[in-house]
This record gives structure tokens, sequence and C-alpha cells, in this order.
């Protein structure tokens, strides 16, 4: 069965919170999607503003995140030196983090801090990046997600097709791996994405748009 991921760009913590609302129970976890106006262009929560409120309560354990124990939290960080930040959002209590390959020159560095954490991690990497980049990598990381677009930190935004082909080429390569696609997931770009081998689909606006969101589920985990 394939794992599906509601994925969340928040403009404020109260926008996680309708959000979970509506998949709790009918997903394992969740991806907020984190930007800085660095890495990506955009500023989400809780970057909009410093210091936020919601976010410092998350960081002294005053407030939880919405429905945790219903769901895992997975952090796609979208920001320049996610190394520097991961900890932070560790005590907020996510339990698996994305880091971006184009993001920093510190991989390892941040790889390392999620372990000493015991947390999960996964690579993310553009369509205009190799796939040899991710090689040194495939053996410290437990997933890897193939963004479907160089334009990230948005919803509703086009399948580059040539993913299809990188996604296709590391399944052969490394063919027990977890590959994810995050961008560009829809009804009918999922069959292709399944078929070139991702197993793990990453949604935003194909789920949260839909009016049967359990439906919509529903149909990319029976793919």
């Amino acid at each position: 069965m394939i794992d599906v991921v509601p994925a969340i760009i928040p403009e404020s913590f109260s926008d996680i919170e309708t959000a979970v609302a509506r998949v709790a129970g009918l997903v394992d976890r969740v991806q907020i999607d984190i930007t800085d106006g660095k890495f990506a262009p955009l500023r989400t929560w809780p970057y909009k503003r410093t210091p936020d409120r919601d976010f410092d309560a998350l960081l002294h354990e005053d407030e939880g995140l919405p429905y945790w124990e219903k769901v895992n939290y997975e952090l796609d960080m979208m920001v320049m030196e996610p190394e520097e930040k991961l900890e932070d959002w560790i005590h907020a209590g996510i339990s698996s983090a994305v880091i971006h390959l184009e993001s920093t020159e510190r991989i390892e560095e941040a790889i390392e801090k999620a372990r000493s954490f015991d947390i999960e991690v996964g690579l993310a990497v553009n369509p205009s990046t190799p796939n040899e980049a991710l090689d040194q990598w495939m053996e410290k990381i437990d997933f890897v997600q193939f963004m479907g677009s160089d334009k990230i930190g948005f919803h509703g935004v086009e399948l580059d097709e040539k993913v299809l082909g990188k996604i296709s080429s590391l399944r052969k390569k490394y063919p027990e791996s977890i590959i994810g696609i995050d961008i560009g997931v829809n009804e009918a770009t999922a069959p292709l994405l399944v078929d070139a081998g991702a197993n793990r689909l990453v949604s935003g606006s194909a789920l949260f748009d839909s009016t049967d969101i359990k439906s919509a589920i529903d149909y990319f985990k029976n793919l």
C-alpha cells in the first residue's frame, strides 16, 4: 500500500490545527512545510514574525502540536542551514525531518543531529539536481523525497515530468528504498509516479481541496 502524507503550508498555527483536524485518524503522519524566505521565496509560520507566541509555547512544552496523539509530524525544512534549526523543531514535537540537499553544505551534520534525537530523516532533491548527489547518503537516511518542481514552497505547482525518469532510475539502483514525491501529486499524476517507483505520495492541494478527503486519501493509498 502507498504511504500517503498530507502536506500543509501554514500561514499560522491555526492553519495546522484546521488541516490536521481533517486528516487525524486517516493517515499516520502529516508534513508541515516551513520556508524562511531564503531557500524558498515566501515565509511561512513561524518565520512570518519573530518571536512567534505559538511556536514559543511549543518549544517550552506549554502546548503540543494538534492531535499529536493521533498523527506523527514530519517537517519539510525548506530553509537555509536546517542543521541550525532542527533541534528547536525536535523539541516542538516532530518525529521526522526532510532536509533539502541544496539547502546546506553540512548535510552530514544535519543527518547526525536527527539521529542523535532518534527521529527519522529524509533527503529532498530538486529535479535539477542529479540523482548521483544522493549516493553517498543513501545508507544514512530513511527515505528520499523527490520534489516535483524546482518551484518549491507553493501549493498547486505542476509536475515537472522529468522527475518520473529520476524516480525510475533511483528505484532501479535502490530497489528497497522508500521514495517519495512532493509537488504535482494529484489524481492524474499519481498513477504515473507510482508506476515509476514512488511508494510515498506527499500532497497538499489534491487532498485538502477535495470535497471528500477520505476518498482522496484512499485513492492514493490503493494505487
